[in-house]
């Protein structure tokens, strides 16, 4: 009991405190109080950022405020480390505490404790959620199998969720955060997990929600998904798009596909992602992952100065405005193999999206662009298994033969339903026909077709 205690004294957290600190020089009066956050803290010392250096053995006096806390606790220090950040216009201070009574060093283990980000996310993967929230005056909430559920931890207060998850964040998308009150990113708390974070503010508090990411990449085959978008993934150029609603599984199968070319082709592979959630290893292919606001500040930027990184294939994350089609359509046009992905409900509301993107008076010509590049679209849902637990993918396939660059060419999209109905040579088939399929197999129940079917049919007649 007496090494474990020892252990959790000497730990480290990443978590970001804010405090003050005065340099004590011998023989002078003390410098005024500076201002800094921590980078890490334990019972033991504390590190942090700051643009000059620091001597080593100089002495500090420290005021640390704990979240919630009223007064600072005070603690008498030493540097022991100074080293040069990654911007080199920074400086990475260790301080050694020297004195601080044992109330406060207790009092700063304990809030250690429910701040630490690490051990909260590892209950989250022991107990199978798929979500975590961090929401002010309330505990973490799990969601498990769709339900909620309340750890048995102490209600989070004011400022604890910067102090868990600023330490994560570069400086750059902390001013993003700051700037623009929302932030997507991922990370990697260890080896074997990934979670995909959105940071939001709600009435004034900074809130959070986790996502578990798989960290194996499934095969297109263990995701249920049918022959085509094989063949999608091995065409040689054009544009290939995944449409669905949110949390319909778009971006694993574009890793999926990426996992496919990176295992049987020798390719260029540059991904444009908002987060980068699946992280690939170069194996046959050299992979190049890029994210939105870290690497690069638009997709339609990002996309544009792809074509001069000698690319065969781009993956881009979304489709979200004119000007990432406008390059996307461009890449695809000049040789390269284009996937991307668009909120849509089926195939051909997919297409009228990028369609509806152009002025009125640039249809006629987006149209001949898109007829010519096209290699399909693959739309998809996720829906409940007959055992209540699991979930399996329905999906659409069009795939574009003559006649359906004729249909895109024309503008006529309101055929293609028709063309996919009758396309099960071409390896095209249509929402209806694959939720219809996992019924008869007994994948989903009676109530999850009816709904399902009569949803489809209601978007058929939806009209961007």
């Amino acid at each position: 009991m007496k090494d474990s205690q020892e252990k959790r004294a000497y730990q480290r957290y990443n978590i970001r405190i804010h405090f003050r600190y005065q340099i004590l020089q011998k023989d002078m009066p003390p410098a005024a109080f500076a201002e800094a956050n921590t980078n890490d803290l334990s019972v033991s010392g504390l590190s942090f950022t700051i643009p000059t250096e620091i001597p080593i053995d100089t002495k500090l006096r420290i005021e640390l405020f704990i979240p919630q806390q009223v007064e600072p606790t005070l603690i008498a220090g030493r540097v022991v480390r100074i080293e040069q950040s990654s911007d080199k216009n920074l400086y990475i201070i260790g301080v050694a505490f020297s004195e601080i009574n044992d109330a406060d060093r207790q009092g700063i283990l304990k809030n250690l404790e429910n701040l630490n980000l690490f051990d909260l996310l590892a209950e989250v993967i022991q107990k199978g959620a798929s979500d975590l929230h961090l929401t002010v005056n309330r505990p973490p909430i799990i969601r498990i199998q769709g339900k909620l559920h309340f750890l048995q931890r102490e209600p989070i207060r004011n400022r604890e969720i910067e102090a868990m998850i600023y330490p994560l964040l570069q400086n750059v998308q902390i001013e993003n955060l700051s700037k623009n009150r929302e932030l997507d990113f991922a990370f990697s708390p260890d080896l074997n997990s990934r979670f995909r974070v959105n940071l939001h503010w709600q009435r004034g508090f900074l809130e959070a929600a986790l996502r578990t990411i798989p960290t194996k990449i499934k095969t297109l085959e263990e995701l249920g998904l049918p022959e085509a978008v094989g063949d999608f993934a091995f065409s040689k150029h054009g544009l290939v798009i995944i449409a669905g609603p949110t949390n319909s599984g778009k971006t694993t199968t574009l890793a999926a596909m990426i996992e496919a070319i990176n295992q049987k082709q020798e390719d260029i592979i540059i991904c444009i992602e908002d987060p980068i959630e699946y992280v690939h290893k170069s194996k046959k292919c050299i992979i190049k992952q890029r994210e939105l606001g870290v690497d690069t500040l638009s997709y339609a930027g990002a996309l544009r100065r792809s074509l001069r990184q000698d690319p065969d294939v781009i993956m881009v994350g979304e489709i979200i405005d004119l000007d990432c089609i406008l390059a996307a359509l461009q890449a695809a046009e000049t040789g390269h193999l284009v996937m991307t992905s668009i909120h849509a409900a089926n195939a051909e509301q997919a297409l009228e999206r990028v369609v509806h993107m152009f002025p009125i008076e640039h249809k006629d010509e987006v149209c001949i662009r898109l007829s010519s590049c096209l290699q399909g679209v693959i739309a998809q849902l996720l829906l409940p298994c007959s055992d209540g637990v699991s979930q399996v993918l329905a999906t659409e396939v069009l795939v574009s033969n003559s006649a359906v660059k004729h249909i895109i060419r024309e503008n006529k999209l309101f055929q293609l339903l028709s063309t996919m109905q009758t396309g099960s040579q071409f390896k095209m088939h249509t929402f209806e026909k694959s939720i219809d399929d996992l019924f008869t197999k007994g994948q989903i129940g009676g109530n999850t077709l009816t709904i399902n079917l009569q949803d489809i049919a209601s978007k058929r007649t939806e009209r961007k």
